[in-house]
């Protein structure tokens, strides 16, 4: 397969920007702007990978806007893609991470080994699954977690109306 350029590679991107109908530099958060980004170099948590995660490019996020590599990276290992991106919602900084597998959903290994990996074993992190209305998944087979050095999580391993959790 041929390399391309870095100016054929800018100019596929302006290419599909005109057909996606983006102008300008969109903003990689909501309209509503109650998500602000924070670059990768700014934020309060960023992982430091084991070696065996390799880096790959982000150039999906290129056509959203032109500084995403500051914002986003992207990671692969055996078969997992994993994107990390701090962001801001509301005051409360959070590191969000993608995963997926090009044929299936991740399973619980999977999940276990990207919590180690990306947030690590001793904090603690959420897996969200919002109502089908707000999916918002580029690949079919994609997973979430987040976690905040803030720590808003609230403690679940607590007695609650008088049933104790596991």
């Amino acid at each position: 397969m041929k390399q391309l350029t870095k100016e054929q590679e800018e100019k596929g991107i302006e290419l599909l920007r005109k057909k996606m109908g983006i102008s300008g530099d969109a903003s990689m958060g909501t309209s509503d702007g109650r998500i602000e980004r924070v670059r990768i170099d700014e934020a309060k948590f960023f992982p430091k990978l084991p070696s065996y995660w390799k880096q790959t490019k982000v150039s999906i996020y290129n056509i959203i806007s032109k500084d995403a590599d500051e914002y986003i990276r992207s990671y692969d290992f055996n078969g997992l893609h994993v994107i990390v991106s701090p962001a801001r919602y509301e005051e409360t900084e959070w590191l969000h991470v993608s995963f997926s597998r090009k044929s299936r959903i991740p399973d619980y290994k999977d999940i276990q080994l990207v919590r180690k990996d990306f947030i690590g074993t001793d904090k603690k992190s959420i897996m969200v699954f919002p109502e089908e209305s707000h999916y918002v998944n580029i690949a079919k087979y994609c997973l979430h977690l987040w976690y905040s050095a803030e720590n808003p999580i609230p403690d679940f391993d607590t007695e609650i109306m008088g049933i104790r959790s596991i």
